[in-house]
């Protein structure tokens, strides 16, 4: 697994809506454990464009890491994830930020960097490694949108290890 490019997300699947009905709002949506197979992950995301025609959009992000059987009873719980902090990320993510699109800057109360709005000029690429603190670690997207019929965004994920 080391070197692999992880399709997480492609154009051709669908859209990202706010409910996360075609595409899971969580990436990779299955267990996945990047540690086991490299120091760092490297994540790029391209949002290609918009569908059905909103007044106002905007695409958040965040990066999670899992807190493995946490619990007064840990044996057979599932991960707790945790959001990155702004330290965390800071030491963590080669870049030193979260996923902050051109022009956009800080991270809101619930750790949501902000990709892109509808004043982002189409398509919007952006990459960042993160280190491998713990085995697994994923990304949250936060779609908003106003207006439109059945709004989506068109974008593609993928996750390296190395």
């Amino acid at each position: 697994m080391t070197g692999k490019t992880h399709l997480l997300v492609t154009p051709g699947q669908g859209v990202v809506d706010a409910a996360g009905t075609v595409i899971d709002l969580v990436q990779p949506s299955n267990r996945l454990e990047f540690g086991a197979y490299g120091d760092e992950v490297s994540w790029t995301m391209r949002i290609e464009g918009v569908v059905g025609d909103p007044q106002w959009w905007s695409l958040g992000a965040r990066f999670e890491y899992a807190v493995e059987q946490a619990g007064a009873n840990f044996q057979y719980l599932a991960a707790t994830w945790v959001p990155y902090s702004v330290i965390e990320l800071a030491a963590n993510c080669r870049e030193g930020r979260g996923w902050e699109g051109p022009g956009l800057e800080g991270v809101d109360a619930d750790g949501f960097s902000t990709v892109a709005t509808h004043e982002s000029g189409l398509p919007v690429a952006l990459q960042r490694t993160v280190r491998c603190t713990t085995l697994r670690h994923r990304v949250r997207l936060r779609p908003l949108f106003t207006g439109g019929m059945n709004p989506g965004l068109r974008l593609s994920l993928t996750a390296q290890v190395h």
